[in-house]
């Protein structure tokens, strides 16, 4: 198994755009010299993709300490805070509100705050 290609340059700046210049993890200000475009999901399993939509903007250091870990497992176990969700805005933006968690079946599956609805 073998790890994603690097991502292009148009993806970076369409990924940098969405994340507002900030690391999706710890929201430090990034510019060129302490960013790295991260793969939300672990760049070495199976269904690896370079598509922007499991891309995000991080700081070195949070990339290094996430390691082969998700976007998920990073914020939960590391971060120690509530994992982000990955969706867009409408205005193309990376949301920054934390997903909710909903049991299911045995199993946890995360939700995003603007899919929840309300009865």
């Amino acid at each position: 198994m073998t790890a994603c290609k690097p991502f292009t340059s148009k993806t970076t700046e369409e990924v940098m755009k969405a994340c507002r210049n900030e690391c999706f993890y710890c929201l430090k200000r990034l510019n060129q010299n302490n960013t790295i475009i991260d793969h939300t999901n672990n760049n070495k399993r199976e269904r690896c993709s370079n598509d922007e939509k499991y891309a995000v903007a991080s700081c070195k250091e949070c990339s290094k300490k996430k390691g082969d870990m998700t976007a998920y497992e990073f914020q939960d176990k590391v971060l120690q805070v509530a994992p982000r969700c990955q969706e867009f805005t409408r205005d193309g933006y990376r949301c920054k509100k934390p997903v909710m968690e909903r049991r299911r079946r045995n199993h946890s599956e995360f939700v995003c705050p603007k899919d929840k609805q309300t009865r």
